[in-house]
């Protein structure tokens, strides 16, 4: 999409989202709406995403390999551990409890490697198209990444990915197996 294209594109969006917005109801149910409201305030920031990467395969889920483990295995062998005791979202340990309200919301493929849902959520901070150099930044000069991203004034961008802003505890626990890491076997 060409640059007028891509501005036409977003403002028709931005129209939308205003008129729904303005017929927007609260469900009579005061639990659902509760829940609701908490679940959107259960973003993080692009700064918090990556802080979480770069741990990865080092302070947590230490056989972390970005081209084998899937964004399954990374909610099985890092988030779920991480939130063990609290059984809360990890989103809102990434933001320190502050709720916090999403601009994106990403939708992902579990068996889709984890590497390449964290540079497509970077490729569109940064307005990209597609992933590919992102990824490339990402796995060889992370530094230079994130000084690309501070220069674009995009590190506090907000995200909503089901992955880190729902309680996994409460989902994905009961429907598979015991974790299973491709690398390490165990």
């Amino acid at each position: 999409i060409g640059g007028m294209e891509a501005m036409r594109l977003e403002e028709r969006r931005r129209k939308i989202r205003i008129e729904r917005a303005s017929t927007y109801e609260e469900d009579p149910d005061l639990n659902w709406q509760a829940k609701v409201q908490e679940l959107a305030r259960r973003g993080f920031t692009l700064q918090a995403l990556l802080r979480f990467y770069r741990s990865l395969g080092d302070s947590y889920m230490v056989h972390f390999d970005p081209h084998k483990h899937t964004t399954t295995d990374v909610v099985l062998g890092a988030i779920i551990p991480l939130t063990r005791d609290s059984g809360e979202a990890y989103a809102k340990v990434m933001m320190d409890g502050v709720p916090t309200r999403p601009r994106r919301m990403v939708t992902h493929a579990w068996g889709n490697l984890f590497h390449h849902l964290v540079a497509a959520i970077v490729a569109d901070a940064l307005g990209e198209e597609e992933y590919h150099a992102i990824s490339d930044l990402l796995e060889h000069d992370s530094d230079t990444l994130e000084a690309c991203l501070h220069k674009a004034g995009v590190m506090e961008l907000t995200y909503w990915v089901c992955a880190f802003s729902v309680a996994q505890h409460q989902g994905i626990c009961d429907s598979h197996g015991a974790p299973y890491d491709p690398v390490s076997g165990e």
